[in-house]
Parts: structure tokens; C-alpha cells; sequence
């Protein structure tokens, strides 16, 4: 068996908490090595809003929440924060991995975080919204031009 790929997202050392530092390294190398050890409790969630995000068992209080992908066959992990058992309930069911329609760049997004004043993006909804609105001031622009 080959091992999985791990990457983390630009936040997750943010979400990391002091006291379970040493563990989070051990179960992201067990995740590595073998997703399948029943240590981890790999589980995907009910009502989560991507059904790619698992929690991963840290300790009887922490979980890990990542997005299980598949590449060319290999298993490959985007890890994206550590959280409290409950919170990290709560942050799936609003939690998703897209790849933005403007900008091609992969996001894990939370629309309520996204919209709310001082967020820092907009919800799919509205790039969407904006980026029909920019080409259909381009294509007015250069029909006048014509």
C-alpha cells in the first residue's frame, strides 16, 4: 500500500490548540501511513455540506477535519483545521472544498463567513453573480467600441 497525500490548508496551524500539538503530528502520519487504522475513527459526517469532509479522531476531545480526495488512485488528504468534537461537528455542516469560477483556485469556504461584513470573499452565489455582471460590462464595452 501506498502512502497518502497530505496537505494542509493556509489556516490549519492557526487551529492547531497547545496542548494536543504532538498528537495532531501522530495522527496526521498514521493518517498518512494508513487511513483505514481503526485508532482514527476516519468517519465521514451526517449532514455535512461537502461529502468529502471526514473527522478524524486526535483524542477523546479533539477531531481533525479534512477533505479525503482521490488522486490518480492514491488517497490524498486536505486538512483543515483541528476543533473541539462538537465544533468540529458544527463547521462540517457548513464547510466545502470548491474551486473558484473566477479565479481557478481551490477554497475551503463557510458562505455565512464569507458574507458577513468584514469576511473576507463572497458566498458561489455571488462570484457568480459578479463575474456575469463583469463579462456583460466587457461585452458592453466593446460593442460600443465597435
Amino acid at each position: 500500500m501506498s502512502e497518502g497525500i497530505i496537505s494542509i490548508s493556509d489556516s490549519f496551524l492557526k487551529t492547531i490548540p497547545h496542548e494536543v500539538a504532538s498528537q495532531v503530528g501522530t495522527t496526521v502520519n498514521a493518517l498518512r501511513a494508513n487511513p483505514e487504522s481503526p485508532g482514527l475513527h476516519v468517519e465521514p459526517i451526517q449532514g455535512a455540506k461537502d461529502d468529502r469532509v471526514r473527522s478524524i479522531r486526535v483524542n477523546r476531545r479533539f477531531r481533525l477535519l479534512a477533505f479525503r480526495l482521490n488522486s490518480a488512485g492514491q488517497d490524498h488528504w486536505l486538512l483543515e483545521g483541528i476543533y473541539d468534537h462538537d465544533d468540529a461537528y458544527r463547521r462540517a455542516r457548513v464547510t466545502y472544498l470548491r474551486v473558484n469560477p473566477v479565479s481557478g483556485t481551490t477554497e475551503i469556504r463557510d458562505d455565512a463567513e464569507a458574507v458577513r461584513p468584514g469576511g473576507d470573499g463572497y458566498s458561489e452565489a455571488e462570484v457568480k453573480a459578479r463575474a456575469a455582471a463583469m463579462a456583460a460590462e466587457q461585452i458592453a464595452e466593446h460593442q460600443q467600441r465597435e
